[in-house]
């Protein structure tokens, strides 16, 4: 089972962390959580 994780930030460098996280496949991303404070759930 993959560790769940929570990205900080959703801007542009967000996406480029995404495409790494998913290529390392460890993680899972349960959510991100911009500067709003507003999750947006990745399904």
């Amino acid at each position: 089972m993959k560790k769940k994780i929570i990205l900080l930030g959703a801007g542009e460098h967000c996406i480029a962390c995404v495409d790494i996280i998913e290529k390392e496949n460890k993680y899972q991303i349960y959510g991100l959580v911009d500067e709003l404070f507003k999750i947006k759930e990745i399904t």
